[in-house]
């Protein structure tokens, strides 16, 4: 009889997986592109191997780019371009994987300190289990749209599989200390930031107060022409006059308080110059 047929059925079911260096990226309004992101191919064993999807030799992953935009209730950012990782293998089993990425907006002072509200959205992540947490990775709740994140949060978002952990506790300051100013005497028909009329060469001191309650605290501080708490009123020449204080806190918010004067005509004896 005739010679039996023998075949080797094989069977691969298994779609190789795709893995982003960078799965999700961390990315301000000013990042037009994600920073590139090597996607690694691979065809899990026994399996029926890689389909080249790309002639290049350095990778069987095939990677192109998609743009999506940030929708918050008040502004719209974007377009942000992110990246999509596809694997194929012989069998005709595919993966495709996108990247995902957190946005964080705000405006950065100093000493890493944002000044304005920071807002946190997440682009990308498709269909995929969404959650953030502001506590370190303590508790964490369902992303639904962007959220407003407090001075001291420690950022950790999960989406699918991956998790992208924030160096840095989000530092917010959003408040400029106060400067303020009080003379020694007060001058005549003084008024509101008006320390009011002095005779030509009236010694008139004069201290500051500098707060920053809540805040970053003080960085630098000058009350009048000189640094520190305490100053005097240039009362040499007459005519108008203005004393400036000035207070800057760790964030970079600044305050600048103006106090106006007049010396008139009238001449008092300084002791220290006259004879």
């Amino acid at each position: 009889g005739a010679a039996p047929i023998r075949k080797t059925i094989q069977i691969d079911t298994t779609a190789p997986t795709v893995t982003f260096t960078e799965p999700i990226a961390l990315l301000t309004p000013d990042d037009a592109v994600a920073s590139p992101s090597l996607a690694t191919c691979a065809d899990p064993v026994p399996g029926s191997e890689l389909r080249d999807l790309t002639q290049d030799p350095a990778s069987s992953c095939e990677v192109t780019e998609k743009t999506e935009n940030l929708v918050t209730p008040t502004k719209t950012y974007g377009p942000f371009t992110l990246h999509t990782g596809r694997g194929q293998d012989v069998a005709g089993n595919e993966t495709i994987t996108n990247q995902s990425a957190v946005i964080l907006s705000g405006t950065k002072g100093t000493n890493d300190y944002y000044t304005t509200q920071v807002i946190l959205g997440i682009i990308g992540q498709g269909t995929k289990t969404t959650t953030v947490s502001l506590d370190g990775g303590i508790t964490f709740t369902p992303y639904d749209g962007a959220i407003d994140v407090p001075d001291g949060s420690k950022v950790v978002v999960k989406i699918g599989d991956d998790t992208l952990t924030l160096a840095e506790t989000i530092k917010v300051d959003t408040t400029a200390p106060t400067a303020t100013a009080s003379a020694v005497p007060l001058g005549t028909n003084p008024g509101p930031l008006n320390f009011g009329t002095y005779d030509l060469n009236q010694v008139v001191n004069v201290t500051c107060i500098f707060d920053d309650v809540d805040g970053s605290g003080i960085a630098s501080q000058t009350c009048g022409s000189a640094p520190g708490t305490t100053g005097r009123l240039v009362t040499s020449a007459p005519g108008p006059q203005e004393f400036v204080v000035y207070a800057k806190d760790q964030a970079g918010n600044e305050t600048t308080t103006k106090y106006a004067y007049v010396v008139g005509d009238s001449y008092v004896c300084d002791p220290n110059t006259d004879g």
